[in-house]
């Protein structure tokens, strides 16, 4: 499946909104809830991902993250979180590499 033609389809929006249902529009980076986007984490299942493929992220974040690891994957994913997470999110148990 082609990355950008799923990307606009209707089945993405009806995933993404899912995900959102789910987990909410938080981003696990920063914590805010405005421009927040859903990243893959992996590719692997591009078009029926599993939840633990995904993580919501602010546009902000979700930028420097595809800027500092181009080729991002799971495991750049966690490392970004290491480096950008606030501690508040930490202290309360938010989305970290050890929840992940």
């Amino acid at each position: 499946m082609l990355y950008q033609r799923y990307i606009t389809s209707q089945r993405w929006k009806r995933r993404r909104l899912r995900y959102y249902k789910k987990f909410g529009r938080i981003c696990a980076a920063c914590g805010t809830d405005q421009n927040i986007t859903v990243h893959h984490m992996s590719y692997e299942r591009l078009g029926h991902e599993l939840d633990d493929d995904l993580l919501a992220l602010c546009l902000d974040h979700h930028r420097l993250l595809h800027r500092l690891y181009p080729h991002t994957c799971r495991e750049h994913t966690l490392l970004f979180l290491v480096d950008y997470q606030i501690p508040e999110l930490r202290k309360i148990g938010a989305l970290t590499p050890a929840t992940l």
